[in-house]
């Protein structure tokens, strides 16, 4: 729960980020309390403990998981990671594969810190700030389509997809912020284990998720392919 200190401390932090975060976990606890009253009223109706149990374990489990993402990403970045993963960490954990891979993603997010640059931190949170579950679930169903059938996403999308490849090659495009926060990202992705330990244990231990990058993958290897040949 939230202490008083905690609270103080957001409000004495005028550049919000404090407060943000103390936003952010409330908004944490009110769910998994939420979450935890379904669980009470499903038990009071069926009695099936067992289900129960094995809920609430995943329930915890996924708040650990969450809360070590807002520690490790800071600001409005963090949420937005955060809220990417939320929907993958529903899965009670069944097998020693999937503790394991539990126990491996928190080590890892205990050893790692991504640390973002005073002005490129000012841009992201500027640029995230108004993220929320709503403006998330409407990327993420975008993102979706587009895997999919990612045929279909660029023929309808060829012209906005183009202009965007064309901007990236610009020198200005690659003096901006976002570009110096992309190669940021890409640096820590290949060199902190993100890529080799983080999304790996992921695909261990949910079965959705690894599901969502297999297909990701897939249709990645359709764009990168498109955009070798040419044809955007």
């Amino acid at each position: 729960m939230l202490a008083v200190l905690d609270i103080r401390k957001a409000l004495n932090d005028h550049s919000g980020i404090a407060l943000h975060s103390v936003s952010q976990l409330k908004d944490l606890e009110i769910e998994d309390l939420k979450l935890r009253q379904e669980l009470t009223q499903k038990l009071a109706q069926d009695g099936n403990w067992e289900y129960v149990r094995m809920q609430l374990e995943a329930l915890e489990k996924k708040k650990t998981i969450l809360q070590k993402l807002l520690d490790c990403f800071p600001g409005y970045y963090g949420k937005c990671i955060a809220l990417h993963f939320a929907p993958y960490l529903n899965e009670p954990i069944t097998t020693d594969e999937q503790q394991e891979a539990f126990e491996t993603i928190v080590n890892y997010l205990d050893s790692v810190d991504f640390i973002i640059p005073e002005d490129l931190q000012e841009y992201v949170d500027e640029a995230t700030k108004n993220y929320d579950k709503r403006l998330l679930g409407e990327i993420t169903a975008n993102l979706e389509k587009a895997i999919q059938n990612p045929e279909q996403y660029m023929a309808n999308n060829k012209k906005t997809l183009s202009m965007y490849n064309l901007v990236k090659r610009t020198k200005l495009y690659k003096q901006s912020a976002a570009y110096r926060l992309q190669e940021l990202l890409k640096k820590f992705c290949e060199e902190s284990g993100y890529n080799d330990v983080f999304i790996p244990a992921m695909q261990r231990l949910s079965n959705t998720y690894r599901e969502y990058h297999a297909a990701l993958e897939k249709a990645d290897k359709v764009f990168r392919e498109e955009m070798e040949n040419g044809k955007l």
